[in-house]
């Protein structure tokens, strides 16, 4: 389940998630689809000597703040909404959400269904016409917990990672997503693709108002 991957910076564990999460984020192919569809990611390019140049997601050196507030005013400047997942590098369900976002099949085996595919790019092209997404690191970087407090995130009900929110046009916290809504049932880890699209809808809406 999502909780997982919770908020836990002992050696061991953390070194165990970061080799599951290079896992995950390396399974599937996207959906090839049209340039509409191309999802803006912030931060747009990770620094190859931070901590050994292993992140996929998330800038483990640079200031947060910063981050967030180049992704806001990317988001203001393009119409779109931001979209926040605060996590970390070696969390799973980081970058299984990630992947969905894009398109991907991480769990699928075999040859994927055609209902699946089309789920896959509704989602996918949704996101890139939609949203900016940022990516705020919560344990390396300086600054990760100042931007929850910056946007006025409810830091004290946060029990696991990622945390996924909307902020509106003003970096202010708007809502953040529910995963017991779309996560798959039973131990399968994944999101139904559906529910996930009509939950991203709820957060662009009340991000909108």
């Amino acid at each position: 389940m999502m909780q997982s991957c919770l908020k836990i910076t002992t050696g061991l564990v953390v070194a165990a998630c970061f080799m599951v999460a290079t896992a995950w984020a390396q399974m599937g192919a996207p959906v090839q689809a049209g340039p509409d569809a191309v999802i803006v990611v912030m931060p747009e390019k990770l620094d190859s000597t931070c901590r050994l140049g292993r992140a996929k997601l998330y800038d483990e050196c640079s200031d947060q703040r910063s981050v967030f507030e180049a992704a806001r005013q990317r988001a203001a400047d393009t119409n779109k909404v931001l979209l926040v997942s605060y996590g970390a590098e070696w969390c799973k369900w980081c970058h299984i959400f990630d992947e969905y976002i894009h398109g991907g099949f991480p769990f699928e085996d075999g040859e994927v269904a055609p209902g699946i595919k089309a789920d896959a790019t509704g989602l996918k092209n949704y996101v890139g016409q939609s949203f900016v997404i940022v990516h705020i690191d919560h344990q390396y970087a300086p600054n990760g917990v100042s931007v929850l407090e910056t946007a006025g995130a409810p830091i004290e009900s946060i029990d696991g990672i990622p945390f996924i929110f909307a902020v509106d046009r003003n970096g202010r916290y708007v809502d953040a997503m529910d995963e017991e809504r779309v996560e798959l049932p039973g131990d399968a880890p994944g999101y139904d693709r559906s529910k996930l699209l009509v939950e991203l809808q709820r957060l662009h809406a009340a991000a909108s108002r």
